[in-house]
């Protein structure tokens, strides 16, 4: 007869008692081979602080056989420490048994741990191992690392096979990544209109360094049409998230005054200001330059050494004339 739930957690609290009755119910539990009511017995033990009866009941349902899923909650019992010393590698013993059963996530898990050389010591190869099947049940992210530590190694055709796969499943680094492949001909024939279409997608997720790159080749007409008010656009996000060479290129936009962007100086200065303000060496120069031409703001001579200054303190040539042309006047 099925013992109810209820009825369990009245049999462990008299048998921790140390009543043999209920002790003795307790043994005909694991004679019963329920796998529910072991289940239960276990977490019941959990739950009530008894860690080391629970460890007691989820090793014997794993030594059974009938849920090697739980070899993942010992495993994370002995990597936190809860409720026995910690110990990791006594968890990674567990988790591998739960990898090997299939268990996803912590084959994913342990592919991390290897990769990361944290909790072991690094080993690739390893890693790929347990990333590899991971991916194999459909785990996008498994396949981006997967395309990580293949483009660590420099073998590009793999990394990108990866960041395929990962891509193809919303991984928007995958997608960022694949982009830049394409972009650059690693791994892949060299395609613009593919690395945009990647771009675009990982821009969509809200991916800064997309938007740039999608900027970058509106400015340059690489895979689209070359157009500079797309390309301020997608610099736009970038430059609010405070990237100051996103912030460089709106400002020189205004400067030049480009195709379809009016020039406006005082617009100008103000995102070579906040670029100059991140310690761009770039917007430093051109805060100074406009200060020196007094193009956007009043002439200021000292303002203008000041940036130039701080800009040439950094290496930039331009800045370093800039200064010696100022002290001659």
């Amino acid at each position: 007869m099925k013992i109810m739930n209820r009825q369990i957690e009245l049999i462990i609290e008299r048998a921790t008692e140390g009543e043999q009755l209920f002790i003795d119910t307790l043994e005909q539990i694991r004679k019963n081979k329920d796998i529910e009511e072991w289940l239960y017995v276990a977490n019941a033990y959990y739950r009530k602080g008894n860690y080391d009866q629970a460890d007691d009941w989820y090793r014997f349902i794993v030594k059974a056989g009938k849920s090697n899923p739980q070899c993942a909650q010992i495993g994370k019992y002995y990597e936190i420490g809860q409720g026995v010393q910690q110990d990791y590698s006594e968890a990674l013993k567990w988790y591998c048994l739960a990898a090997e059963s299939g268990d996803m996530e912590i084959q994913f898990k342990l592919g991390k741990f290897y990769k990361e050389g944290e909790v072991v010591a690094q080993d690739y190869s390893t890693a790929i191992k347990w990333f590899s099947l991971a991916a194999e049940q459909g785990s996008g992210t498994a396949a981006l690392y997967l395309g990580d530590i293949y483009g660590e190694k420099e073998n590009y055709s793999e990394a990108a096979k990866w960041y395929l796969f990962a891509a193809e499943r919303g991984e928007h680094l995958a997608q960022f990544n694949l982009g830049a492949f394409y972009g650059e001909g690693l791994g892949v024939e060299q395609d613009f209109v593919e690395a945009v279409k990647w771009y675009r997608l990982a821009a969509e997720s809200g991916y800064w360094p997309a938007h740039f790159n999608l900027a970058i080749a509106y400015q340059r007409g690489d895979g689209v049409k070359r157009d500079y008010t797309e390309a301020l656009h997608w610099f736009r996000f970038p430059a609010k998230m405070a990237n100051a060479e996103a912030q460089c290129y709106i400002g020189a936009y205004y400067y030049w005054g480009v195709e379809g962007i009016p020039q406006d100086y005082a617009e100008a200065v103000k995102w070579f200001r906040q670029a100059a303000k991140l310690g761009n060496a770039v917007g430093r120069y051109w805060l100074g330059r406009c200060y020196s031409q007094g193009k956007g703001v009043k002439v200021d001579r000292t303002e203008a050494a000041k940036w130039y200054r701080l800009a040439a303190e950094q290496g930039l040539a331009e800045a370093i004339k800039a200064l010696k042309e100022l002290d001659k006047e």
